[in-house]
């Protein structure tokens, strides 16, 4: 459908037409297809299609997310989409509130592959499709370069296999989900085996470099949550000794990789399975009773914490990673300047903590346990700067720091330019 001006646009949000969002300031509502609630003549609340419980639906007590009309000026129309720019700025993608485009039929509705796999398991799945792809010879060719990205269900364990099962596949509508243009992922930590093991590694890391830095106690602790985990090369020279064997994994459960295993019976001769996701649980929780703060899941993320260590204090400053939109990082600097001018301390260490902090959120790192600045006093202010689910992700960070854990990082050294 092709709108010209805003006068047209908001004849169509009267008639609560469908639309898509092809872009937007944040990644996270990429894709979403909404529908007009309540229209008012100076905006109108939408909701997410087919989704009543979706927070975005669930706001301003159920009448959706508010839109402003803005001016006319702020828009711009080509072909079949409108885009927003912020007020009195010039149209370009930095200043870009969001782009839309009104759904015609049921042509415009993506497809996903529905299939069976066979991967060392087999499991049933489903793979969102680029819009670009609309036959099934396409899609199968698709899947079979994407078969990491496919979710993981109930899954039976089958040796010596690592095929798409071509006969238990077909095209199927997705009903209330769109694909940005790029890219078809799904962001579940269930889908994705090389972030588990991802996961496993950067704790190693940790382990390392807490012994490089002299902090052997740490480092031992870390160490023994490891003890299960074994690499594929070890395994196989204890297979060779007759020191070990290989379990199968129960019908259920979700394998990692046949790379890497778990110590399942610490008795000789030792056996050894697949590693499962219940286990990362396992770790993870258990690291957490003992004082540390494992990495953070966030909608199906794994948020590692960067560390600034400083061997002369032995003390660290942990940083959030987050990508903040320019003007949202000259709002917290703002508020920076007013914290740290507010103080009669000594002017040049608080000068040093600023131009870190600053460097680091030019950097897309956010502080987490400043030394001179008491952020529990401002946190509030501080948050309104940030949104889902980088906000969650940030305060349990914070608070963990706060209540004395430990992080477990992975980027380490945090460098200002």
């Amino acid at each position: 459908m092709e709108i010209k001006n805003l006068a047209q646009l908001k004849r169509v949000i009267q008639e609560k037409r469908e639309f898509i969002i092809r872009a937007h300031r944040q990644e996270k509502f990429l894709g979403q297809k909404r529908i007009p609630n309540v229209v008012q003549s100076n905006g109108f609340y939408s909701v997410i299609s087919g989704q009543p419980e979706h927070e975005i639906s669930c706001a301003n007590h159920g009448k959706g997310s508010w839109i402003d009309f803005g001016k006319a000026t702020q828009w711009e129309f080509q072909e079949e989409t409108c885009s927003m720019y912020l007020p009195e700025m010039e149209h370009i993608p930095e200043n870009l509130i969001w782009t839309i485009e009104f759904c015609k039929d049921k042509k415009n509705i993506p497809q996903k592959l529905s299939c069976s796999i066979l991967c060392n398991a087999y499991y049933h799945g489903e793979l969102l499709l680029p819009e670009a792809i609309k036959t099934f010879p396409e899609a199968l060719e698709y899947a079979k370069d994407h078969l990491d990205e496919i979710p993981l269900g109930e899954m039976n364990y089958i040796e010596n296999s690592d095929v798409l099962d071509q006969e238990n596949c077909e095209l199927v509508a997705a009903d209330s989900e769109e694909i940005p243009e790029d890219s078809s992922k799904e962001n579940g930590l269930k889908s994705s085996k090389e972030e588990w093991w991802r996961i496993i590694e950067g704790i190693k890391e940790h382990e390392s470099r807490l012994a490089e830095q002299g902090r052997t106690e740490d480092a031992e602790k870390i160490a023994r949550g490891m003890d299960f985990f074994y690499p594929n090369d070890v395994v196989t020279e204890i297979l060779k000794d007759g020191d070990g064997r290989i379990s199968g994994i129960k019908r259920g459960e979700i394998s990692l990789s046949d790379d890497d295993y778990y110590l399942a019976d610490t008795q000789e001769p030792y056996s050894f399975r697949q590693v499962t996701w219940e286990d990362i649980l396992g770790i993870m929780e258990e690291y957490s009773k003992n004082g540390y703060l494992p990495p953070i899941f966030s909608k199906g993320t794994v948020i590692w914490l960067s560390e600034e260590y400083e061997s002369d204090s032995k003390t660290s400053r942990f940083y959030y990673p987050m990508q903040l939109p320019p003007w949202k990082s000259l709002q917290m600097i703002r508020k920076l300047d007013c914290w740290y001018a507010d103080t009669d301390l000594d002017s040049r260490e608080y000068a040093e903590e600023y131009q870190r902090i600053v460097s680091g959120i030019l950097h897309g790192l956010v502080i987490l346990n400043p030394k001179k600045l008491a952020l529990e006093e401002v946190i509030k202010e501080w948050e309104v700067n940030f949104t889902e689910p980088e906000k969650s992700g940030y305060r349990a960070a914070f608070d963990g720091i706060r209540k004395g854990k430990i992080p477990i990082v992975r980027d380490c050294n945090y460098i200002t330019d």
